[in-house]
């Protein structure tokens, strides 16, 4: 649980650098696709990891009647998250970013939000392999 704690805290902390203070109760789908994508490039293992962990707290947020977004771009976002849970962990050794690109057809229009780069989130949690 702890693990899962970690990694939703450093979500949380992005997500403030990122977006100041937008809720963190409606997370965009185009946005997702993108850090997914770089997650999985840069670490597919650690992707697994995040990926399940925020796939849990958005349903979380669904059921207790928490999420502030559209229905719409919930499933977009579970979406991302189950096929980002799925390609970093088949994606085939040695194969870097060959999976990862497809995550951003899952999200509404195809395109990774134009937004700064995010902070590699592998910093804010120690316990995970850095490549």
């Amino acid at each position: 649980m702890s693990v899962v704690l970690k990694l939703l805290t450093a979500f949380f902390q992005v997500h403030a650098e990122i977006y100041g203070d937008a809720t963190v109760s409606a997370i965009e789908p185009e946005d997702t696709a993108e850090l997914v994508a770089l997650l999985i490039e840069r670490d597919a293992d650690f992707a697994v990891l995040f990926c399940g962990s925020l796939f849990e707290f958005v349903h979380f947020l669904m059921d207790k009647d928490r999420w502030s977004g559209t229905p719409e771009s919930y499933q977009a976002v579970r979406c991302i998250l189950y096929n980002g849970l799925l390609s970093a962990r088949f994606l085939p050794e040695g194969w870097p970013g060959k999976r990862a690109a497809n995550i951003h057809h899952a999200s509404r229009n195809g395109a990774g939000a134009s937004r700064k780069h995010p902070p590699d989130l592998r910093e804010r949690h120690p316990n995970t392999r850095q490549t």
